[in-house]
C-alpha cells in the first residue's frame, strides 16, 4: 500500500526516498522521490543496509505506506 498526499503544482508534498546504505548521504535507489501513488516494485540494496527517508508536511492526511523487507543471503561466510 502506498498512499501519500497528491502532488501540488507537480511537486511532491509528502515523499519517500530509499538509500543504499546506513544514511541519507548514500545513493538514492529510487529514480525520483516516491509520492502520491508512485510506489515502485522491488528495490534492492547492494549491502545489508538500507535507509528509508520519509518527509511530510502539516497538511493533508492519507493512509501512508507499507514496506516489506526481505533479507536474502548468498550463503557465504564473511
Amino acid at each position: 500500500m502506498f498512499d501519500l498526499e497528491a502532488r501540488v503544482n507537480g511537486q511532491c508534498v509528502d515523499f519517500v526516498n530509499v538509500h543504499d546504505g546506513a544514511s541519507t548521504a548514500d545513493v538514492t535507489l529510487n529514480a525520483s522521490p516516491l509520492c502520491h501513488g508512485d510506489a515502485e516494485g522491488n528495490i534492492t540494496s547492494t549491502s545489508n543496509k538500507m535507509t528509508i527517508y520519509f518527509e511530510t508536511d502539516a497538511t493533508g492526511a492519507r493512509h501512508g505506506f507499507d514496506f516489506i523487507f526481505v533479507a536474502i543471503t548468498t550463503g557465504r561466510v564473511p
